[in-house]
């Protein structure tokens, strides 16, 4: 496939702008050795708030960076310069053609927390789109009443590596997500949750919004 071009811009930074003196803040697309982590696919509100910093390399990825609002590593909320690598040698799924960020939760307020080079990154606004924030409605066995939404890992659940059947809901209206052998709860507010054991099948059922890039 032919490569795709993305315009090369020299990022300059309002010295309000908060960022480590160790250098830019990259996010993590990969959960390493974090055990309640999810990778989930990421895209942006606005393409016009993104810019490409360093052209696509041999094996297909682009640097891309933006502003976003939020706590790092536990200090108080401030503008952030983050980077996002993106694969856009394949098919483009977002702005950043196909991106992933791993997440470990959720703050109080709903909003993702993202691991970054720097140490965990909780958002508080809604620049970036976070895997599918509105694809899991939990409902009423009984009579169909909807109880919750829930963020999934992405509309394309392939680009964010898992599948359909993965995804369980618990006897509470929990959302868990199979990994391997464990299984990760997808909590609404706090850090996810890793158990050992499935969840028990209870008065509720997962309706699953989700479709593919083309």
């Amino acid at each position: 496939m032919r490569p795709k071009v993305f315009a090369f811009v020299p990022l300059i930074l309002a010295c309000s702008t908060a960022r480590s003196s160790q250098g830019p803040i990259v996010l993590r697309d990969t959960c390493d050795s974090q055990s309640a982590c999810v990778p989930m696919s990421l895209d942006v509100s606005s393409a016009s708030l993104i810019r490409a910093v360093l052209p696509q390399d041999s094996v297909g990825f682009t640097m891309f960076e933006l502003r976003v609002h939020g706590s790092l590593a536990g200090l108080a909320q401030a503008d952030h310069v983050i980077g996002v690598r993106g694969y856009t040698d394949g098919i483009e799924c977002s702005s950043f053609g196909q991106a992933r960020a791993a997440v470990i939760g959720h703050s109080t307020a709903g909003h993702p927390i993202l691991l970054t080079d720097h140490g965990s990154l909780e958002l508080a606004d809604t620049v970036l789109r976070v895997g599918c924030p509105e694809c899991a409605k939990i409902r009423n066995r009984s009579n169909g009443q909807l109880v919750a939404t829930r963020r999934t890992p992405g509309w394309d659940l392939a680009v964010a590596g898992t599948r359909a059947d993965s995804l369980l809901v618990g006897p509470e209206g929990e959302l868990f997500l199979r990994t391997g052998s464990a299984f990760i709860e997808l909590t609404a507010a706090g850090p996810f949750r890793r158990m050992a054991s499935a969840p028990r099948s209870g008065r509720y059922r997962l309706e699953l919004k989700q479709g593919a890039c083309t």
